[in-house]
């Protein structure tokens, strides 16, 4: 019987090739959209599942809990870890994990920039489960000063050679040893590298003066392990009280230690200073909403097209009646029909996937690891739904098509057009191009989004400004440098930083107002600033005086805040906050600086817009600047970089040249947007074309009722109708 029913099935596929071929096309189209964004949703639920201890990994985060406000930040001071670890049993190991971006690795003749260096304490791979390929990983980071590589950095830099205990060397200041080489970091971890250093060895670099302060974090991120049997909701009760006795913050505020684990961090986490973009729950139900309608509208023109032509069959269902068919059979038959053809686009929607993949991947800026074959679950599940789907789209269509009766067949009374079949049709084209013109309105609506952000004043100037991080501090070079910049043609002028906008430079602390009333610590960003840094990115000044009218004053002295700040405060006015002085986390070492407020700054963005503006405060502590701002003219823009590579192989002969224009750095803010208008902007463009995939086959049914011509009539009158002799 089974083998009848295929049959039939097969033969009017056959017969009927151009409602044939837009039922498979579209459906197979609407399953490889669904298979795609299914593969994709999948792999963002699999974030961080390869590692061993998963069960037991927590990322610390602090929650500061305010009268009015609670943040949570991801970073945390390096103090913590070694804090946690001496003062809690139930932690069986910690390690914290310093995220450097950008240190120039020196080998041999090779001198180049890597931005994938992250630094790490011992435990770290202990915690962490990366396949070993070269080197004892039970050694791995337990000696001072070595390093550990992957793969694609091994290559890169030795090809076929051994690399462990070749010796790189990091910005020119500390050698490390290669002690192991491992697998390349899987896509679906919530951070990635491709070099991983002894923590300790910070105490050489730079970074290494916030080590000792807890007032400061400046990348630092803490993962602890914690005992199998530990309670995890105890324990954060236990631990809750430790940061507000560290950090000694007032009777208003407290500090918190929050866990986040590890494998639900990348779907739902999204506080502050995040390692690197996280995906979403909303994010994914949009995109899933998305195939998903797309599929229905594939199903959907499957069940117009095979109601529109039951008039064809119905001859054929009277016939099967008159000779004993019962209703029950008939509807095995369509819907071995509908299977059939489900499995059909589902053998096109498995080459479409393999065909676009690729595109998909750039599409979304991931690659996928999963496919459909690989994994078993993955390739069974398909199958399931697939059947399913068929399945349900021939549901109806089959039992409207069982429904008439041989006598009124044979005397030809099936009235399509006043029939429900021909309404229901209506509503499901209806219901098509609904949901086709939402999502339009949808993607002209991120794309409004997108063009705001990018249009917006940030409150700052950010036209033809170039940035040079140099690899160390300037220290009193600054203005040195800075003249010999500003003497090259093409040139406009020139301002030294440790803070420029949107580039995550500059570092924060805590402020602690000593008001006596609303008597609040609170978080707050510090910039370092030459004294025409506000002219160079022309921000406003409300109140007060200009860091450059006190030349004299010692930094530790003074300082500028942004409106923000003196709203925090609890000022009415600007003018009210000038005079005041507050004491902030950092120190010299002997005692914690208490600058006094001389200028009131109108608030810029130097964030993303997706961020509030935050208290800032500017300070001139020329010692700590490392970058340059540069504002070009727009005229012979490569003869005035080659003047300014000529300045920084001038001071920094041993690094390479390496700038980047601010404006640039502006547009990748808002990467995520691009890539969610260019995601739902392609998924919509799918769903109008399966949806006029639809009514074209419709309209070749109603043409094909009225001028009493097949289809493939239709199309040959069609292209000689409008052929251009």
């Amino acid at each position: 019987m089974l083998r009848n029913y295929l049959k039939i099935a097969y033969r009017n596929i056959i017969k009927e090739k151009a409602y044939s071929f837009i039922n498979i096309f579209g459906l197979g189209l609407g399953l490889a959209a669904c298979i795609l964004v299914g593969l994709y949703i999948y792999q963002d639920f699999n974030y961080d599942n390869y590692h061993q201890n998963g069960d037991n990994l927590y990322r610390v985060s602090i929650k500061t809990i305010a009268p009015n406000k609670t943040d949570q930040t991801a970073e945390t001071p390096a103090l913590v870890a070694p804090n946690l670890q001496q003062n809690f049993p139930e932690i069986e190991k910690i390690s914290r994990i310093y995220f450097s971006g950008n240190d120039l690795i020196t080998y041999k003749n090779k001198k180049i920039y890597e931005e994938e260096i992250i630094f790490a304490d011992k435990d770290f791979f202990e915690m962490f489960s990366y396949e070993t390929i070269q080197g004892n990983s039970a050694n791995f980071l337990k000696k001072e000063n070595s390093i550990i590589i992957t793969q694609d950095i091994a290559d890169k830099y030795f090809g076929t050679e051994n690399p462990v205990g070749k010796v790189f060397n990091i910005n020119n200041r500390v050698d490390l040893e290669i002690a192991g080489v491992i697998e390349n970091i899987p896509i679906n971890s919530h951070f990635t590298f491709d070099m991983v250093a002894t923590y300790g060895t910070l105490v050489d670099l730079p970074e290494g003066n916030y080590l000792e302060q807890w007032g400061a974090t400046f990348g630092s991120y803490t993962y602890v392990m914690l005992h199998p049997e530990v309670d995890l909701k105890q324990f954060i009760d236990k631990v809750d009280p430790f940061l507000t006795e560290k950090m000694e913050t007032s009777l208003r505020i407290t500090k918190s230690i929050d866990l986040q684990p590890i494998e639900s961090i990348h779907i739902f986490s999204n506080i502050d200073d995040e390692i690197n973009p996280n995906s979403s729950i909303s994010y994914i139900i949009i995109l899933g909403s998305i195939s998903l309608f797309i599929l229905i509208l594939a199903c959907i023109n499957f069940v117009n097209l095979t109601t529109a032509r039951a008039v064809k069959r119905a001859r054929e269902i009277g016939v099967r009646k008159v000779f004993g068919a019962y209703k029950l059979q008939l509807i095995r038959q369509f819907l071995s029909e509908s299977i059939l053809i489900t499995l059909i686009a589902l053998g096109f929607a498995f080459v479409f996937v393999e065909l676009f993949e690729p595109s998909f991947s750039q599409l979304i800026g991931s690659s996928l690891i999963f496919n459909c074959f690989d994994n078993v679950f993955i390739f069974f599940s398909i199958i399931g739904i697939s059947l399913l789907i068929g399945a349900v789209a021939g549901l109806y269509p089959a039992f409207v098509l069982t429904h008439y009766q041989p006598v009124q067949v044979m005397k030809g009374a099936t009235q399509q057009g006043k029939s429900g079949s021909a309404i229901l049709r209506k509503g499901l084209v209806l219901f098509q191009f609904s949901i086709s013109i939402i999502l339009i309105i949808f993607t002209i609506l991120i794309n409004q989004q997108i063009n705001f952000m990018r249009t917006f004043d940030m409150g700052f100037d950010k036209d033809q400004v170039i940035i040079l991080r140099t690899p160390e501090r300037m220290s009193t070079n600054s203005e040195t440098i800075k003249k010999e910049i500003n003497a090259i043609q093409g040139v406009l002028e020139s301002s030294t930083s440790l803070g420029a906008p949107v580039m995550n430079s500059g570092f924060g602390t805590n402020l602690t107002p000593n008001m006596q009333i609303e008597d609040e610590d609170f978080m707050i960003s510090v910039k370092m600033i030459d004294y025409n840094y506000l002219d160079f990115y022309d921000i406003s000044l409300l109140a007060g005086k200009k860091l450059s009218e006190l030349p004299g004053a010692d930094f530790t002295d003074v300082t500028m805040v942004n409106e923000t700040t003196v709203k925090k405060l609890g000022f009415d006015s600007n003018e009210e906050a000038l005079g005041h002085a507050y004491t902030i986390g950092l120190s010299d070492g002997v005692k914690r600086f208490k600058p006094e407020i001389i200028g009131v700054l109108k608030d810029f963005h130097f964030n993303s817009l997706h961020e509030e503006v935050s208290p800032l405060l500017f300070m001139n502590w020329t010692w700590l600047f490392q970058e340059v701002s540069i504002r070009i003219s727009p005229v012979n823009t490569p003869e005035t970089i080659k003047g300014i590579k000529k300045v920084w192989k001038k001071f920094y002969p041993a690094h390479p040249f390496d700038f980047s224009f601010l404006d640039e750095k502006v547009d990748k803010m808002y990467k995520a947007e691009d890539k969610s208008f260019r995601v739902i902007s392609t998924f919509s463009i799918l769903a109008i074309i399966i949806a006029c995939m639809g009514l074209l086959g419709l309209t070749f049914y109603t043409t094909e009722q009225r001028r009493k011509v097949s289809v493939h009539q239709f199309l040959i009158l069609f292209v000689i109708s409008h052929w251009n002799f």
